[in-house]
């Protein structure tokens, strides 16, 4: 009856002075509202009265103008209202509306499937995903995982109760079974992932497009496993980021690479035993704040090595003689002095180029500028 009754007024409200106009408002929200639902707030009705007057201002129909005489071909004829079903005007200010009491909106019945992608494409960075959407366009979408989706743990907090009781646990990889790594989700990546999880939902295949290198292939395989989608994986490589080569990379797409994720993986198993061990170390031995690592440390020696040879290098002055003679015949040559006393004179090959130096067991004469 209630539905009846708002329909009548709606076709007859096209004259409505401020009280009917809240009346007819009134209604439609006891229409619209779940008045079983207790959790239903005044503020919440207040709204939808507030929609319902809104939607009665703008959508009111409007009566045919008068005819005149004949009908100009820019006049509009509206149908008669017994002229088939009529949709409420009211109706799209509830679409998608649904009470908290889990009751229907009229908008709901026209509510339209998604349309399924063809493929989820997850890059690396923002800034590639708007670029390489932009080229593929609406049957595929493409996110980025802001990196890594995974690593080992970084902080105590990370590590799974059941973990933190084992002796290897502080590293984050089992010394004890052949270093197999504990990989765990940081908690700033729990909100990436789960927006990949709902997208993929959505789409026929998931296409892995990060970087071409080994921590490009190793973030590819780790959101594999984190995503472990029920649908085909390729993975897209591409060297630029134009839409030929886009469009080149996502026609011919190969599998991940595992050498190159074991490659990733090692290097980085390295890095964790390398550092959790001698960090702490150094704290106590050198100073607070210090830290080492598996290029790190080895770099910091060579620089150190370098920096004292220089310091200890001393410039080494060494003289030699030429001297241009002439025969009695008049022919005239140059000689260099090569002994004195039957030694060597002592050229640049004797002395050592680090330490500016005569090299250890030279057993030749040095001249110098007053012997000259």
């Amino acid at each position: 009856m209630l539905a009846k009754e708002l329909e009548r007024r709606l076709h007859c409200a096209t004259d409505l002075d401020s009280a009917q106009n809240d009346e007819l408002c009134k209604l439609v929200a006891r229409r619209h509202l779940p008045r079983a639902n207790p959790n239903c707030s005044r503020t919440r009705r207040r709204r939808i009265v507030q929609a319902s007057r809104r939607s009665l201002r703008f959508s009111r129909p409007r009566r045919a103008p008068a005819q005149t005489g004949s009908v100009k071909k820019s006049s509009t004829i509206y149908p008669p209202r017994n002229a088939g079903p009529r949709v409420s005007a009211v109706q799209p200010a509830f679409a998608g509306t649904g009470g908290p009491g889990g009751h229907r909106s009229l908008g709901s019945q026209h509510s339209v499937a998604k349309q399924k992608l063809k493929g989820l494409v997850i890059v690396e960075s923002p800034a590639k995903a708007k670029k390489i959407n932009s080229f593929l366009g609406r049957d595929y979408k493409v996110l980025a995982s802001m990196g890594h989706v995974r690593d080992l743990p970084e902080s105590a907090a990370e590590i799974p109760p059941e973990i933190k009781k084992l002796s290897w646990s502080r590293l984050g990889v089992n010394v004890d079974a052949d270093f197999d790594p504990l990989y765990v989700i940081p908690a700033k990546k729990k909100k990436v992932i789960s927006e990949l999880k709902s997208a993929l939902k959505d789409a026929d295949e998931l296409i892995l497009a990060t970087d071409e290198d080994r921590e490009g292939e190793s973030i590819g395989w780790h959101l594999q496993q984190v995503l472990q989608p029920k649908v085909p994986v390729k993975r897209m490589v591409f060297s630029e980021i134009t839409r030929e080569a886009i469009q080149e990379a996502i026609k011919n797409p190969r599998q991940l690479d595992q050498n190159l994720v074991s490659a990733q993986e090692t290097r980085r198993v390295l890095d964790r035993l390398y550092g959790y061990t001698l960090s702490p170390l150094l704290w106590k031995k050198v100073a607070r704040g210090l830290s080492a690592g598996r290029v790190q440390s080895v770099a910091v020696r060579l620089i150190v090595q370098r920096e004292l040879e220089r310091r200890a290098f001393r410039p080494a002055t060494w003289w030699d003689l030429k001297a241009r003679l002439e025969t009695p015949l008049g022919a005239r040559f140059d000689a260099d002095l090569i002994t004195v006393g039957g030694r060597r004179v002592a050229i640049g090959k004797d002395f050592d180029e680090n330490t500016g130096k005569l090299k250890p067991g030279a057993d030749v004469v040095l001249l110098d500028e007053a012997q000259v």
